[in-house]
């Protein structure tokens, strides 16, 4: 039986963005509608829906929600026929009032505060409190002022007492039913005489205090309101106007649509000012007052708002103002003004929920949800805030918690209410004083030492309590456009200013790319203390965010990042401060010195609360000493010459890829979030993953379990669908154990075949052509049936790689390069032309075809019969390119295979002053020549995967050991080989993504840095660039394979390379249904069916075809009829064949997939066998660590478990005794590294013999070994 292992590594991301369901609402087709009005969602169901702490941290924008406007239906005898000039005389005189109305309430509200800011004998405790009341919900703007405006004419010569009285008394109708009491009772205190405002608003040498100020005496006169200028609100979105703005701007949005007019500024700005403002943001309310002031006076020139007013939208008073907003950040008007616009439109929130429920609030119950978090409270205290003494009684206090006697801490906190504090910092200090207070009448030794740290710790907490507001999140209202000004100081370097403001200028156009930005804050608050600090957090990340911006704006961000990181070191902490788990009999000896040291070495333990779970931080855990998974940190400083690294630090540099799991309290496994962004070959790199307790793997390594999949919306017209999937349970890799017929020549490498490994459609026997892609990259194929743009031809590699007969060069290849080169240059050298343009040169130092055609077509440049054909230069040119592209990407793998070399990496020795001759092994030489140099080089093969998506640069390059002596000659290419330095010296339009492979693109990059300006002014880097690609052409081209060993090793080849093609999701657009979301869940699963293309009759698509086409010609070919479709996947086909998208993530070239193939003699589903035989739910929090990297480790390396001639599985009869014996198996294996050996021996124990144990294992005894 041929079984087809395909293991496809996935890399994680998460995202902090929600995905709003939209919901459409019917519209109504009753004859007596008298507006419709209809919205693609209802914004009140929207913000209860979201988690505004587990899904979005960010506080959820207007902007968010998408609008489809249908045309307004009025019956005849319901639509106004009023003359256009009667209704604009008409308005005009309701703007007027309006603008009467907003300076009225300005003129209450600011002697309302100055009295409450007056001497401290002027009011009463309850005077004080009621006119706090009220001035709160004034300066909210939620006292509705136009049906007001008669007062003013009550107001005319009267003493301050009666114009306040009045004021109140008439203010009464428009406030809630709970407040018209308060102003009732501050009415009745001023006519009683209790209250002397007279006295309280005298005026001074500075101020003065009048209800009218600002008010023309004569517009007093026409301040009185007519019945026919408001209207009360008669569908859910004329409601939602009359809620926040008043019945006022009811009729004037009905006036505005009715008669189709354009938006004026004016009203524009009346409607702004008049919104209601929960938030206590000064910086919010200014940014209004400043846009109703310029909209107000008509300051935005005409031609600009002509565009910006055209068909407004008149829904409801925040779809108008959210829309004319996004209309000014896209229009012409002066930076200033759109600066006021995207603040506004960030941060005004729309009033559908009770304004009392604030973030602070739902951070608060997150803190006490189960039980007080005491933990997550503590982690508030940090170095950067705290002194040393309190940092290290808060290691103290959290240590001694995790041994706490249960009844004890039980009997002191009965009776505690936590739900009496809405601060965190009250609630802190309330649980630690109870605490201190209770603890000495209980004679738990351990609970007096832990009184000792708090009481150490209370004054610090209490000093902070006065010094400013506390709390461990960072605000939602901080985004990246308030940080991004803090960068720009007189001394910034021009270079990083124009860089911030084009960053800053496409943050302002497309606002939405702004908030998702802003997701990718920490919440964290020990990780944005500073503005730049914040910034460095958040755009470190920005890699999760690929398939949502565009990678222009990627690259500039990336360029900042790397600027902050290494312009100022300090912003890095040395270590993370979340909670790793240690043993817990450290505890029981305080007094041995050894425990207490070995508990000094996890200063930050801690459990979550008091119900006996081991908390896991939701912060990323960091080990101490090792950096996270999207940092790169040099531990010394670097030297930098002409901008560029000359000297390195030695230590290597491991980047894991992105693997970020909620982070939630570990009894039983916890739902997990991931992120897919792409797939990889089976030969990936598989560098050592940290991994929290909740973190399994789906049983199916090509087929994710769902069982509940969110897609999240995002506002880029294209994308990759981001995928967050909830598994409730844990599930063990399902591992294919093969015995199988073994392979005659072993390795002990994973990672790299004994086979040979081309390219996909690279044949031996073919001529190979250099075409360029759609994407302009260079593809190298032997297939006839591309598309692409024609290239240049080679003769087939096993011409290339013979050796050369000297007189008669290429004598049996028919090919253009023979006709269009070589036989012009004979005809100019005649006969014997390769020695003439090699004179000088021992023409059999070239071993190979291609070794001589290159020397040839370099050395005929130089004279002056080729240089005064310009046809002939210009072919010469270009076939001198394709061999040095073709010879490392294609010929150079072939090298590698025929000699055997399975080692990650790969030492290339050779002679720079003599080019001819090399030799590429896995060891280093022992003795090298004076005149030759070693390079080491990733293993050829394994370049041939497709490019990293999470960091395109990160493993072109081998990771040495620190103190590798060959690690000093690649260390300047090392710094260079980063995003941010990549962009410097080649520009933001340097794609990596669009390459085919890792080979492709290190070659490509190895010589356009060469030709780089930046490289070209430094000697050193230039020279160590050109040693590297000498390195890589010289064995290339210069090592002979004979014909016969290139079949014999063809012939040997256990597997093939398939497209990978759940990686052409990404060319479809992000669902934003339900619907939607359940057929991309459907399509997926039937694009990972790894037989799709042979059951389509679909040959394997060329390599210059992209995403978009193949999926394309996927779905239309299933829809001929030519298989059997489930309905559900039929109908998931012909909703998306035409909303495929053939740009940017559907334009990238295909993923392709490394496929081996074993003859299995006995199969074991060792995955299940694993899962039913260790009981996850009954490990430690260790052990579920331990157990979690285990089984990723299985799953990332299969050979593992496929060559085990020297496991003895026949002796084994029942399933526990099988997996027990595999595990010490494995503990022999040399290539298994120490800590999957440390986690065997730790899980071991943990394997039952009994129960599932015990069912016997499959007779084996009948194969053969």
């Amino acid at each position: 039986m041929i079984v087809r292992n395909v293991i496809a590594i996935i890399f994680f991301a998460i995202t902090g963005t929600a995905f709003v369901q939209r919901s459409t609402t019917k519209r109504s087709k009753s004859p007596t509608e008298v507006l419709d009005f209809s919205h693609k969602l209802n914004n009140e169901d929207a913000l209860l829906r979201v988690s505004d702490f587990g899904v979005v941290r960010r506080s959820l924008n207007p902007m968010l929600f998408g609008h489809i406007y249908s045309s307004v239906h009025l019956t005849d005898n319901l639509r106004e026929i009023i003359p256009k000039s009667k209704v604009e005389k008409k308005k005009n005189k309701v703007i007027e009032k309006l603008k009467l109305s907003v300076t009225f309430r300005d003129n209450i509200f600011y002697i309302f505060s100055y009295l409450l800011h007056g001497r401290e004998d002027g009011l009463t405790e309850e005077q004080y409190m009621s006119l706090q009341t009220l001035y709160e919900f004034l300066k909210k703007k939620m006292v509705y002022m136009y049906n007001l405006l008669p007062v003013l004419s009550k107001l005319d010569n009267l003493d301050k007492n009666q114009q306040t009285r009045i004021i109140l008394l008439s203010m009464m109708k428009n406030l809630p039913s709970y407040l018209q009491c308060t102003a009732k009772y501050l009415a009745n205190e001023i006519e009683l005489k209790r209250i002397d405002l007279n006295m309280l608003l005298k005026p001074t040498a500075f101020e003065t205090f009048n209800y009218l100020a600002n008010i023309d005496s004569d517009m007093i006169l026409k301040s009185k309101v007519k019945n026919d200028e408001e209207m009360i609100g008669f569908n859910k979105y004329s409601n939602i106007t009359q809620k926040a703005v008043g019945p006022v701007f009811v009729k004037l949005l009905y006036n505005l649509h009715a008669n189709k007019q354009p938006l004026s500024q004016e009203l524009f700005g009346l409607i702004l000012i008049n919104l209601p403002n929960p938030s206590d943001d000064p910086i919010l309310e200014e940014n209004i007052k400043y846009l109703y002031e310029l909209t107000k006076n008509n300051m935005i020139d005409d031609k600009s708002w002509n565009l910006i007013g055209k068909d407004p939208n008149t829904d409801d008073a925040y779809s108008l103002v959210f829309s004319v907003l996004t209309k000014i950040l896209h229009s012409n008007v002066q930076m200033i003004v759109k600066d006021a616009a995207a603040y506004v439109y960030h941060h005004l929130k729309i009033v559908v929920v009770p304004s009392h429920i604030t973030p602070n609030l739902k951070y608060m119950h997150r803190l006490i949800e189960k039980d007080i978090d005491i933990a997550m409270l503590l982690s508030a205290i940090i170095p950067q805030e705290f002194s040393p003494d309190a940092i290290r009684m808060k290691d103290h206090l959290l240590t001694y918690l995790r041994n706490y006697r249960r009844e004890d801490l039980d009997a002191i906190l009965k009776g505690f209410n936590k739900f009496a504090y809405s601060d965190p910092l009250n609630l802190l200090l309330a649980f630690l004083t109870r605490l201190a207070n209770r603890i000495p009448n209980l004679p738990n030794s351990n609970l007096q030492m832990l009184r000792q740290s708090i009481t150490a710790l209370l004054p610090a907490l209490i000093v902070k309590k006065y010094a400013r507001f506390f709390t461990p999140f960072v605000s939602p209202e901080v985004d990246v456009l308030i940080l991004l000004d803090s960068l720009k100081t007189p001394e910034m370097d021009p270079v990083m200013g124009s860089t911030i403001d084009s960053i800053k200028f496409e943050l302002i156009a497309q606002p939405k790319i702004s908030v998702l930005l802003s997701t990718l804050m920490p919440t964290e608050k020990d990780k944005c203390l500073i503005p730049k600090q914040c910034l460095l957090n958040t755009f470190q990340h920005i890699q999760r965010l690929q398939s949502n911006i565009p990678l222009t704006l990627i690259t500039k961000i990336q360029n900042i990042a790397y600027r902050l990181k290494t312009n100022s070191p300090m912003l890095i902490p040395s270590q993370s401060f979340s909670s790793k788990p240690v043993d817990v009999n450290v505890f029981v000896d305080r007094k041995n010195p050894v425990a207490v040291a070995i508990d000094n070495m996890f200063p930050n333990n801690m459990i979550s609360n008091f119900n006996k779970f081991p908390y896991v931080t939701w912060n990323i855990n960091m080990e101490h000493g090792k950096i996270g998974p999207t940092m790169q940190v040099d531990s010394q400083p670097t030297e930098w010459e002409t901008g560029l690294p000359v000297d390195i630090n030695p230590a290597e540099i491991k980047v894991s890829p992105i693997i970020t799991t909620d982070k939630a309290h570990v009894t039983k496994p916890q739902p997990y979030h991931y992120t897919i962004s792409k797939k990889q070959s089976t030969f990936e790199d598989n560098p050592e993953i940290e991994h929290t307790p909740e973190m399994v793997l789906p049983k199916e390594i090509s087929y994710p379990i769902m069982n509940e999949e969110i897609e999240i919306q995002t506002s880029s017209p294209e994308k990759t669908p981001t995928k967050i999937y909830s598994q409730k349970k844990p599930n063990v890799p399902y591992i294919e154990s093969d015995f199988s017929e073994r392979v005659k020549d072993k390795t002990s490498n994973e990672n790299v075949s004994s086979a040979i490994v081309l390219p996909p459609l690279i044949k031996t026997d073919k001529p190979i052509k250099v075409q360029i892609s759609n994407n302009g990259v260079p593809v190298v194929t032997t297939d006839d049936h591309n598309t692409a743009e024609p290239g240049f031809e080679l003769p087939e590699i096993s011409e290339l790689l013979k050796p050369p007969e000297i007189d008669d060069l290429l004598k049996d290849a028919d090919s253009p390069i023979v006709s269009q080169v070589l036989q012009p240059l004979s005809a100019i050298f005649g006969k014997n032309y390769v020695k003439k343009i090699l004179k000088g040169t021992d023409t059999k130092l070239y071993s190979t075809n291609i070794a001589l055609l290159a020397a040839i077509l370099k050395k005929a440049m130089i004279y002056p019969e080729v240089a005064k054909n310009p046809q002939l230069m210009n072919l010469i040119q270009k076939y001198i390119a394709t061999i040095e592209y073709v010879s490392p990407t294609i010929l150079l793998p072939i090298v590698v295979s025929s000699m055997k070399l399975v080692s990650d990496i790969v030492y290339s020795t050779f002679n720079p002053n003599d080019l001819t001759n090399s030799r590429i092994t896995e060891n280093p030489p022992e003795k090298t020549s004076i005149d030759t140099i070693t390079i080491p080089l990733v293993n050829p093969k394994l370049l041939l995967q497709s490019v990293n998506p999470s960091n395109p640069y990160a493993d072109l390059l081998p990771t040495l050991k620190e103190g590798d002596v060959f690690a000093v000659t690649i260390r300047p290419l090392k710094k260079i080989f980063t995003t941010s330095k990549i962009v410097e010296i080649l520009g933001p339009d340097f794609q990596p993504f669009i390459y085919p492979n890792k080979g492709a693109l290190l070659i490509t990059l190895l010589h356009k840095l060469r030709k780089s300006k930046t490289i070209q002014l430094n000697p050193k880097l230039k020279s160590i660039i050109d040693i590297y690609i000498n390195a890589i052409e010289v064995p290339s081209m210069n090592i002979h394979v004979s014909e016969d060993n290139l079949v014999k090793m063809m012939s040997e080849t256990t597997g093939q390379w398939q497209p990978e093609l759940t990686s052409l999701m990404s060319a479809l657009p992000i669902p934003d249904s339900d619907n939607e979301i359940t057929m991309t869940e459907k399509l997926e699963q039937f694009l990972a069916d790894p037989t799709l293309l042979d059951k389509l009759h679909i040959a394997k698509p060329p390599l210059t075809m992209t995403r978009g086409d193949l999926l394309r010609k996927i779905i239309l070919t299933a829809l001929s009829g030519k298989i059997h479709l489930e309905r559900q996947v039929l109908r998931a086909l012909q909703y998306y064949k035409n909303k495929i998208e053939f740009t940017e993530m559907g334009a990238l070239p295909i993923m392709w997939m490394w496929v081996e193939m074993y003859v299995v003699k006995a199969e074991v589903q060792l995955g299940d066998m694993i899962q039913e035989t260790i009981n996850f739910n009954e490990l430690t929090h260790r052990e579920k660590l331990a157990y979690n990297d285990l089984i990723t480790y299985l799953a990332q390396n299969p050979n593992l478990l496929q060559d085990n001639e020297d496991f003895d599985f026949e002796k084994y009869k029942t399933q526990g005794e099988f997996v027990r014996g595999l595990f010490k198996h494995l503990l022999k294996k040399p290539q298994v590294n120490n800590k999957i050996k440390r986690n065997i021996q730790m899980i071991l124990p943990r394997v039952t013999l009994t129960g599932v144990g015990a069912i016997r294992m499959p007779n084996f005894s009948g194969f053969k070994k």
